[in-house]
């Protein structure tokens, strides 16, 4: 299934894009939260002399020191108000405190319309500024026209340089009187693992309509078949017939089955770590108990009956079988082993990441050589295959649409709204699958599946953390977590090509695979 890396639309609550790379570029949001996030493979500052040396040679004054330059006083966001010789909108209040974003926007690399986007801040979010700048006309030609391109095309009158980093165009934004404020993305409602209400389509040709005026008319908007899956918001009674408001329109609820997103949880490894390694999961079918035999055959005794995704120690493999104690064993194609393993080339002590087992099915997150996190995945199936490569962390996503197909092709297919999504390359995401619960099963088409509340550890642990209220963060090329896909054939793949991703601002809208 396919993202659309420039969606812009916000439906029943944030809706965000899957991001688009920055190839090339160190982001300004980079610089601005560097201090709080582990930078992959910086090399250390270099020093003002070698240590050791004297301050000076005898006889020899040392050079004075360079004056710091003075400070900017435009450049002190609320208080600059004050100064009436610093730029600003005539029309902002004495009083503003905070500007509030207007609708989902674009965070912007530079102050013009063409800048590469380093991120997205949702709608209602309060932010806080370092200083205005006027804008200027825009050369003839120098606006986007692809589906990147966020908000009017007429000129700027000021560009707003943002906290924590970034511009936004004042046409992007409100003065208020109230404090910065941002809240954190996907918003979780009370209690639940995913920060929507989602829906199966289940049957082919299911009518949607855009307003109840268009119910009663018997008007469709456009018929939805049973590969989409839609985001659901409050029920309408039309006529005695119940209509659920939903991303794409009314849908009569009949026409909808609720999805139950799965409870399984991978392993805090800091928090709780195993026995022994290796250790593995046990994955038998749904429902059922998983049989342990005295022996390495299955037609030993049977002595007990395990509970599926039960963890157990793997202690020795003889043939098809796993020993997990003293006289029980485990047919093989039951257990799904997590192991230790070296750090791709280029990782260092300090660097984060995540190694995916294609023949196990088993993630495992590291800091340095620290285990830090494990859990069951579901990679790509058949013709979907996951690639086997080494990749970089490209983007954060709070939550994006994924789709596939040509647009009026009956095979089209859509996911809405997909939690909590990490892109490593284009079209291809770590992401909660909130359709199903057969991690570790091959199931997806193409990218890796994590059960929600696994998807939201991983995605709040990577870095760089997104910044309360904004749903989407880019991340330069080089700079991200290292993510390796690997199986038997390729334990040590090499480093994916990047070069043939188009940088952000010329860029196709993406597809991607769920």
């Amino acid at each position: 299934m396919r993202a659309h890396r420039a969606r812009v639309g916000l439906i029943l609550a944030v809706a965000v894009a899957a991001a688009a790379s920055c190839a090339g570029r160190e982001s300004t949001l980079d610089a601005h939260i560097g201090s709080s996030r582990t930078v992959v493979d910086a090399p250390p500052a270099p020093s003002a002399k070698p240590s050791g040396a004297p301050s000076h040679v005898a006889g020899v004054s040392p050079a004075p020191a360079a004056a710091a330059p003075p400070p900017d006083p435009c450049a002190a966001g609320v208080a600059a108000l004050r100064r009436s010789e610093c730029p600003r909108p005539a029309d902002w209040p004495p009083d503003t405190q905070s500007l509030e974003v207007r609708a989902l926007s674009h965070v912007l690399a530079e102050p013009r319309r063409r800048a590469d986007y380093i991120g997205k801040v949702t709608r209602g979010t309060r932010v806080a500024w370092t200083r205005v700048l006027p804008g200027s006309e825009v050369p003839e030609g120098d606006v986007r026209t692809t589906r990147k391109t966020w908000g009017t095309r007429k000129p700027c009158e000021f560009w707003v340089n943002i906290e924590p980093a970034g511009y936004l165009c004042t046409d992007q934004l409100k003065p208020s009187s109230l404090p910065p404020e941002g809240r954190q993305q996907p918003a979780l409602r009370a209690g639940g693992l995913l920060p929507f209400a989602y829906y199966a389509v289940l049957n082919d040709a299911t009518p949607v309509y855009a307003s109840v005026d268009d119910i009663r008319a018997s008007t469709v908007k456009k018929p939805l078949s049973k590969k989409y899956m839609v985001v659901g918001g409050g029920v309408t009674d039309v006529d005695g017939v119940p209509y659920m408001k939903t991303d794409h329109g009314f849908i009569e609820q009949g026409a909808l089955g609720r999805y139950g997103a799965s409870a399984f949880s991978g392993l805090d490894l800091r928090a709780q770590p195993p026995a022994s390694w290796p250790f593995a999961w046990l994955v038998g079918a749904r429902g059922a108990k998983v049989k342990v035999f005295a022996e390495a055959n299955k037609e030993a005794e049977v002595v007990r009956r395990a509970a599926r995704r039960e963890i157990v120690p793997v202690l020795e493999e003889q043939g098809e079988f796993v020993r997990i104690a003293a006289a029980e064993w485990i047919e093989r194609a039951q257990v799904r082993i997590a192991r230790l393993t070296e750090p791709p080339p280029g990782a260092t002590e300090a660097s984060q990441w995540i190694d995916v087992d294609l023949d196990e099915q088993v993630l495992v997150a590291y800091q340095g050589r620290t285990p830090v996190f494990a859990t069951l995945v579901s990679t790509g199936r058949n013709k979907h295959a996951t690639p086997p490569a080494t990749y970089r962390v490209r983007a954060k996503a709070a939550t994006t649409p994924m789709m596939g197909g040509d647009k009026d092709s009956p095979h089209r297919y859509e996911i809405s709204e997909v939690p909590w999504a990490v892109r490593f390359r284009d079209g291809l995401f770590i992401h909660t699958a909130y359709w199903h619960d057969s991690f570790g099963n091959v199931v997806s088409h193409g990218c890796v599946n994590l059960s929600p509340r696994d998807a939201a550890f991983l995605f709040d642990w990577v870095e760089p953390k997104l910044p309360d209220g904004w749903s989407e963060v880019e991340v330069p090329l080089g700079r991200g977590a290292f993510v390796r896909i690997r199986d038997r054939e390729r334990p040590t793949p090499d480093a994916h090509d990047y070069s043939a991703e188009e940088p952000v601002a010329s860029a196709k809208p993406a597809q991607a695979s769920p």
